[in-house]
């Protein structure tokens, strides 16, 4: 049976310490990986914004236009029947691509809020309700 009377425990200290370093590289890992989905919902969200307000500031207003004016043209002779459905087709499917885009943009911000919830969080409009009604954890 070995004694240990002049023994500092150099092993388990050295042990320690890299354990340490290995637990601080993977917080710095984890820190990384963590701000690089923040930045990727953030951009997601931007995109979202900017192609929901590009459809509904250029688009939805020039398809509203092309069918008032196949409709003039259409009450005047000047124009069939076709091409006023077709006017109201294009229309329509740029209205469901507005809503699409809306859709798009919602999920975008719920996953961004989502993913960013903090000890603050339940201040936030969206989530707040959800928080409070979530029981305590001792």
């Amino acid at each position: 049976m070995p004694l240990f009377w002049h023994h500092r425990h150099e092993g388990e200290v050295a042990r320690a310490e890299a354990d340490r370093d290995l637990a601080r590289a993977e917080v710095a890992r984890l820190e990384l990986a963590a701000l690089g989905e923040q930045r990727r919902l953030e951009q997601d969200l931007r995109a979202a914004l900017e192609r929901r307000e590009r459809i509904e500031r250029d688009t939805l207003p020039l398809a509203r236009k092309v069918v008032a004016n196949a409709e003039l043209a259409y009450a005047k002779g000047a124009g069939t029947v076709l091409e006023l459905l077709d006017a109201l087709r294009q229309l329509r499917a740029l209205q469901l691509e507005a809503l699409a885009a809306r859709l798009d943009q919602d999920r975008a911000d719920a996953a961004a809020r989502a993913a960013m919830l903090t000890s603050t969080a339940a201040a936030d409009p969206v989530f707040g309700q959800a928080l409070r009604l979530r029981p305590e954890r001792p």
